[in-house]
């Protein structure tokens, strides 16, 4: 799907690449990139998403891992700062 955007930015852009902030704000957030996307392929009058309706397999898939990608990486974070939280409590105990 961030090839769909590349591309279409660069067909905008006289074969110009995107910045990378462009595409990386999108990071895990696979239903943000599927709107996207599919808001280019409707301005372009390709129908390739048409048939994805909210509640098909494909689209519960996706706000599955959607939802997977950004609380994995949520829980990585708070472990991430529980172990900084710990290892600051040591350091500081021993002086």
């Amino acid at each position: 799907m961030k090839l769909v955007l590349i591309l279409d930015h660069m067909a905008k852009h006289e074969l110009q690449t995107p910045e990378t902030k462009m595409i990386q704000k999108y990071q895990h957030r696979l239903c943000m990139l599927f709107d996207a996307t599919q808001s280019i392929c409707t301005t372009r009058g390709i129908t390739a998403f048409d048939d994805f309706t909210d509640e098909s397999l494909p689209m519960v898939m996706l706000r599955f891992l959607n939802d997977f990608a950004l609380d994995s990486m949520l829980m990585r974070w708070i472990h991430c700062v529980k172990r900084c939280l710990i290892l600051d409590f040591k350091t500081t105990a021993m002086f």
